[in-house]
């Protein structure tokens, strides 16, 4: 950009200084009206083979399928002041799935790249003149938007015309937003952007990634989250423990950014021939615990023991029965164990029911002698992944006189 030169001021009265004041401004303001070059691809993003390949990308949807924190998102910015460079005048629109997205995500990287360009109004930002010279050097008779809208508010996806859209996060978002979307890039031929992992198996996968291929508008770039040249050595590290301890398919969704499908068997890593053994009784120096769940039907329980030199944990024994008082379940988990649990010594840690909402039977098992602590995980997605880490690590053994929980594993 050239040097903005200096505009002296001859000394005259305060009005007319003014009038004076404000040529000079013009003055100044013309010397540096020249167009910028948006349309080169940034420095940074040579150093990132996968952006610098969406950069290159001229598919009219453009998605990038790609793991977490691996820079995805960084380029929608830049990419959008591009479109606009080439596209002129109008509207150009930034969706993500929820406000707060937008606010957290989205907005402060347009901030970044922006803000010198635009006039604020609520969630529409206006390209002032300032902004209009610097794309297309010169003041603009049509209007330009860049409007913030995200999919929670479908009356505004119905309320414009675009000439380039950028979609953050589009694997969260509903088949009917998608629905929505695509006619309000009918009339411009307008470009879309996708930056995004898979999420699960919905639009954003069977529309754009299954037909990548055979879609002639659609170009796909995939990348890891080690694909991104700022992380750290020790996030490879980390990413080779999450590949070890995750089930593949989900990795592959969350690290690696392509899509697959949950496996059928929830922990598809349990080898029976591995991981079931004859039972034996262990030895009473072991550490205890039993889970449960209640129900005055189907109450069930499994009971385990964990090897001191080993650690890995033996399920020995299970339960499962119904109509009969909390007494009675706990005189038959007590014969369960072949001794009495409390008296003997053998200690048995429990947990059980929901956290939120099964205290009052806690608390009656618990006035009967048996003390039963809600769950340390309340979610049942971590809780799955819990035991799918605990499985692949090798510490889980189930006695093969536990015919009823190996079937339904």
């Amino acid at each position: 950009m050239a040097q903005k030169p200096t505009v002296e001021l001859p000394v005259e009265e305060s009005a007319e200084k003014s009038v004076w004041s404000f040529l000079a401004d013009r003055l100044n303001e013309a010397a540096t009206n020249k167009r910028e070059d948006f349309q080169v691809r940034p420095e940074v993003f040579d150093l990132h083979p996968g952006q610098a390949q969406a950069w290159l990308c001229d598919k009219r949807w453009v998605a990038i399928f790609a793991g977490w924190q691996s820079g995805k998102t960084t380029l929608g910015p830049y990419w959008l002041r591009m479109e606009m460079q080439l596209r002129g005048p109008g509207d150009y629109v930034v969706l993500a799935p929820n406000y707060p997205m937008i606010l957290n995500a989205a907005k402060p990287k347009m901030e970044e790249l922006f803000s010198k360009y635009v006039r604020r109004s609520g969630e529409e930002w206006h390209l002032t003149t300032v902004g209009e010279i610097a794309f297309w050097g010169a003041k603009q008779a049509e209007k330009t938007r860049i409007l913030f809208r995200h999919a929670e508010n479908a009356n505004a996806i119905e309320a414009f015309t675009a000439k380039a859209i950028w979609i953050d996060e589009p694997g969260q978002i509903k088949d009917s937003v998608w629905t929505s979307v695509r006619p309000r890039a009918l009339k411009n031929q307008a470009r879309i952007l996708f930056t995004s992992r898979p999420y699960e198996w919905n639009w954003y996968v069977e529309d754009i990634w299954n037909r990548q291929y055979d879609d002639p508008r659609i170009g796909v770039i995939n990348f890891r989250t080690i694909d991104n040249p700022g992380m750290p050595e020790e996030a490879h590290h980390d990413y080779e423990i999450e590949k070890r301890n995750m089930p593949e398919w989900e990795f592959d969704m969350k690290y690696n950014g392509i899509p697959r499908r949950p496996a059928g068997q929830i922990f598809s890593c349990f080898d029976e021939e591995k991981h079931v053994v004859p039972f034996f009784q262990p030895p009473d120096n072991w550490r205890r615990a039993s889970g449960h769940d209640f129900g005055p039907v189907n109450t069930a329980a499994v009971f385990a023991a964990c090897d001191p030199e080993s650690g890995i944990w033996y399920i020995y024994t299970t339960y499962h029965s119904g109509h009969v008082t909390h007494e009675e379940h706990i005189a038959r988990w007590r014969e369960k164990l072949g001794r009495d649990a409390r008296g003997n010594g053998l200690d048995v840690m429990s947990w059980g029911g929901n956290r939120n909402s099964e205290d009052g039977v806690r608390r009656s098992y618990g006035a009967r002698g048996w003390q039963i602590q809600p769950p340390p995980i309340n979610d049942l997605e971590e809780s799955i992944r819990r035991m799918f880490s605990i499985i692949k690590a090798d510490k889980l053994r189930i006695m093969d006189n536990c015919p009823e929980l190996i079937l339904q594993i």
